[in-house]
């Protein structure tokens, strides 16, 4: 009750390497039963499909308003950093001003 070259790998090609690493007869159930999904109508996994999908999409919508944030945050630190440095130049200015003007 051998099965003939079951354990053995098979060629494969490269848009199944993903298959490469398991026996053949894995690889070959694996396969069948993906086909399977797509001959017939099966509800469950169209509804598995969409949740996916949806999720999918929610965590893109999500990502695309971190990427906001994150420009937001980094806007507004570059001008609180230009207004600082503005301000601390004005100052030391001032600072040096009223050095000067003492020995006079």
């Amino acid at each position: 009750m051998s099965h003939s070259g079951s354990s053995a790998k098979r060629p494969v090609s490269n848009s199944l390497s993903q298959w490469s690493d398991l026996p053949s007869d894995a690889s070959q159930h694996s396969l069948q039963s993906h086909h399977h999904h797509h001959r017939s109508y099966d509800p469950e996994w169209d509804a598995k499909e969409e949740l996916r999908m949806r999720e999918l999409e929610e965590a893109r919508a999500r990502a695309a308003q971190m990427e906001k944030t994150m420009r937001w945050w980094s806007d507004c630190t570059a001008n609180w950093r230009e207004k600082w440095s503005k301000v601390r130049t004005e100052r030391n200015k001032a600072r040096e001003e009223t050095r000067v003007l003492r020995y006079f």
